[in-house]
């Protein structure tokens, strides 16, 4: 048996150990004696009832793994170790840790840990998580789901205006401190579009059923509305709101970009993009598409 003290900063939250190739998780008795202690994870929740509660593989496995590098990294991390790419057993090795025999933990969650998926699902399409599930983490989770409901909203219809398919379920993410429980700061918001004859620029994320954005229509922004439980009006409402912002924003970035990088060509690019997008969102909330 292998056995890793968990620490969120210099705070002992538990110990993950590793049996015949399972790992398992115990929170310490000290972390749940504190002041409005939170739980690593939604998949890793607190049992007042019974606080020596062992976590299982699955729960367990699902967020610590999800704690590890990805793809080249992780692969590398393994070779060094003399490991299989695709093991967790990395986590046990003192030169991976942050310090020999702890493993640290920062007060944030990927979607995919608060869902318990194991880190290879990212995109809808591999089974990672759709807007539906999105939504209702949030929900269910959030110390303020209406505030966070709404931001993620923002985030859908932002990424469909600036044509980013990277807008998976991994990019989401919860940040917790002082007893509350929020969605973390958008990142990784870029415009794939632009490189539309050598990137796949399906949505990441389905939006009403539709997985092409070029084909979106007022018929898949009302299925969207209906699966994340948001009506119509309001996300109408909300991808008017944000048209306007991005129309307004984008020729003065332009210009300054333009001004001092050398007119790089992407730029033109990245508006034709745009432009297409804020018609089409016109379109739709119009009833025209």
């Amino acid at each position: 048996m292998q056995a890793l003290d968990v620490y969120l900063n210099d705070t002992l939250v538990g110990e993950l150990r590793g049996e015949r190739a399972e790992l398992f998780f115990r929170y310490a008795p000290s972390y749940l004696s504190q002041r409005a202690p939170l739980p690593l994870s939604r998949h890793l929740p607190f049992d007042w009832d019974h606080p020596g509660q062992v976590f299982g593989d699955g729960a367990t496995r699902a967020f610590f793994a999800n704690l590890l590098p990805e793809g080249g990294m992780r692969e590398q991390a393994a070779r060094a170790l003399g490991l299989s790419k695709g093991t967790s057993s990395v986590c046990w090795k003192p030169s991976v840790a942050t310090v020999p025999g702890r493993c640290r933990w920062c007060p944030a969650e990927k979607y995919r840990q608060a869902l318990g998926m194991p880190p290879e699902l990212k995109y809808e399409k591999e089974g990672g998580p759709g807007f539906s599930t999105c939504f209702e983490v949030v929900r269910e989770w959030s110390s303020e789901p209406l505030a966070d409901a709404a931001a993620l909203l923002r985030w859908a219809l932002f990424n469909f205006l600036i044509g980013n398919a990277a807008a998976h379920g991994k990019n989401l993410s919860f940040l917790y401190a002082d007893g509350d429980v929020r969605l973390a700061p958008f990142y990784d918001l870029l415009s794939t579009a632009v490189y539309e004859r050598r990137v796949d620029n399906k949505f990441a994320m389905r939006m009403g059923g539709q997985k092409d954005p070029r084909y979106l229509s007022g018929h898949h922004l009302e299925k969207f509305a209906a699966e994340i439980r948001v009506g119509l009006r309001v996300v109408k409402a909300q991808l008017r709101e944000l048209s306007g912002r991005v129309k307004a924003e984008v020729p003065p970035l332009a210009k300054e970009y333009r001004r001092n990088y050398a007119s790089p060509v992407i730029i033109d690019w990245l508006e034709r993009v745009v432009s297409r997008r804020l018609a089409m969102a016109v379109a739709i909330t119009l009833g025209e598409m």
